[in-house]
């Protein structure tokens, strides 16, 4: 009997994930990347370095490009810490 034609195998399905926080560390080979959901990890990447700087060179270019189409500049989370606190200072000293 003569084997029919082999199917491809098709790719998995992409898994999609959202992070809203994040936390970095590198050892001696690689890079960790663990990513947040309101504070709690819920993925760990490893990268190596050189995937890690890559990544680090695209999403600073499409950050630049996004700013620009848009004519916004996006604050970082630590920004809107900050402004949140200096906020929240001006209104207790306005309730007291």
């Amino acid at each position: 009997m003569i084997p029919g034609p082999i199917e491809p195998a098709s790719p998995p399905k992409s898994a999609i994930l959202y992070f809203n926080g994040f936390g970095l560390a590198f050892g001696n080979s690689d890079v960790t990347i663990k990513l947040n959901l309101e504070n709690v990890e819920i993925l760990e990447l490893k990268a190596s370095y050189t995937t890690a700087k890559t990544l680090a060179e695209g999403l600073a270019k499409m950050m630049e490009k996004f700013e620009g189409v848009t004519d916004h500049r996006v604050m970082a989370i630590d920004e809107v810490g900050k402004k949140m606190q200096e906020s929240q200072a001006k209104e207790e000293k306005s309730a007291s």
